[in-house]
């Protein structure tokens, strides 16, 4: 409610200097990021569940600091790095790989960028505050002094700004997987694969399965 709140005053405001709030790359940013503030308030919590079911935690930290830098983070890392995919997919085929290099790359970036303040920032004003150094450890599954792997309820919390990004990755390699069943299917069975799309589904889905069963047992 606060956030459809803040919609309405901000639409508000557009509407009273006469600007166009379609057109505004600030604008659909401001409303991606106010969209995405109830999930990603509700990923907090997971994410503290997570991390206590890891290392049966029973009393992590849940002060306010906690809960909105990590629900503000978690809705920023959404709302850039949908700006950053935009940029890339407007550039077309004239932007090429580069473009889309720059954008998954960037993404990455500024997601470890972002989760880094939301370790740092999420322990403000306690009595026992997380140096960078320390947050850097955390990122990596690691204790606060590097000695040992510790997958914390702040481990799961500082992930939450790479979410966005692991979906585009995740949805390339999706894309990658129908795209080589596709051609399989062609070269077996002729051109006419295209218009039997249950059968590549079903391959489909049956090869990403496939992948993620061999990662799980061998990496």
């Amino acid at each position: 409610m606060a956030a459809y709140g803040v919609g309405l005053i901000f639409d508000a405001v557009y509407r009273y200097f006469s600007w166009d709030s379609k057109g505004s790359v600030s604008a659909k940013l401001v409303y991606g990021f106010l969209a995405a503030l109830p999930v990603a308030y509700v990923l907090v919590f997971l994410a503290l569940l997570a991390g206590n079911l890891a290392v049966f935690e029973q009393s992590p930290q849940r002060s306010w600091p906690l809960v909105l830098f990590g629900t503000g983070i978690t809705a920023l890392s959404l709302s850039l790095t949908l700006r950053l995919m935009a940029w890339a997919a407007a550039k077309g085929e004239k932007g090429g790989g580069l473009a889309l290099a720059i954008a998954y790359g960037g993404g990455l970036i500024l997601a470890a960028g972002l989760s880094l303040v939301l370790g740092v920032g999420a322990h403000l004003g306690e009595g026992q505050a997380v140096s960078w150094s320390e947050a850097w450890n955390t990122l990596f599954g690691l204790s606060s002094d590097g000695r040992r792997v510790f997958l914390s309820p702040d481990f799961w919390l500082m992930h939450l700004a790479f979410l966005p990004w692991l979906a585009f990755v995740g949805a390339v390699f999706c894309g990658f997987v129908v795209k080589s069943v596709l051609n399989g299917v062609q070269f077996l069975t002729g051109p006419d694969a295209a218009k039997q799309p249950f059968l590549v589904s079903a391959v489909s889905c049956a090869a990403g399965a496939v992948l993620f069963w061999f990662t799980a047992v061998f990496v």
